[in-house]
């Protein structure tokens, strides 16, 4: 491992690989498999719950894209405020767990997805997997709220797929409380910040 100002092509003349070093064959990039239509695998195993897991494959993203994307899966599950757990379980009580996150591979050249995980009842799992696919539609709306339930309470109304450039230009202090959906759906903005490199990340829930 090398971290210093040469450039790659002078650091690979000055360096001493030894006698016994093997060049590597070039990496095959990862993809998700591909199908024609929205398809369902069932793995049957004797539990209580059920396990969902939803994907929804992408084009690889871009390295000037991956701040964006790290911005985005913390807002949709990065803990416990994020905002799938807090619909499908702090605010229905559809599951016992809930998140949805953004895969951007290990390297530029492997695809990305956007991907969901239920834990949930067998009587639910309909209604939860309902909502996991609406909570992760570009036209979502999304509140964040900041110092909740103080004088130095403010707001920012956003969607889905506008929430990361909004975020950045919001100067809000203090925690931020992300509420989604039907919580939101009182409230309204008609002009927002331009669309995000997040839209193409999420056009496939749109459908």
């Amino acid at each position: 491992l090398y971290f210093g100002p040469r450039a790659p092509d002078s650091l690979r003349d000055a360096a001493v690989l030894g006698r016994d070093h093997k060049s590597l064959r070039p990496r095959v990039a990862d993809r998700y498999r591909e199908t024609k239509r929205p398809t369902l695998f069932f793995t049957h195993k004797d539990v209580a719950q059920a396990k969902i897991q939803l994907v929804l494959p992408q084009p690889p993203l871009a390295l000037e894209e991956r701040g964006h994307a790290r911005l985005f899966d913390q807002v949709l599950g990065g803990d416990m405020s994020g905002l799938i757990f807090q619909e499908i379980r702090e605010a229905r009580g559809l599951a016992y767990r809930a998140f949805a996150r953004v895969a951007a591979g290990e390297r530029p050249i492997d695809a990305a997805a956007l991907r969901g995980y239920l834990g949930t009842q067998g009587d639910k799992a309909v209604d939860a997997l309902r909502l996991m696919v609406e909570g992760l539609a570009g036209s979502t709306p999304v509140m964040a709220v900041a110092n909740a339930t103080t004088a130095r309470e403010t707001r920012l109304v956003s969607r889905l797929d506008r929430l990361v450039v909004d975020l950045r230009d919001w100067s809000a202090e203090g925690p931020v409380l992300f509420l989604i959906g039907r919580v939101v759906s009182l409230h309204s903005r008609d002009e927002l910040i331009g669309p995000t490199v997040t839209q193409h990340l999420i056009p496939a829930a749109n459908a």
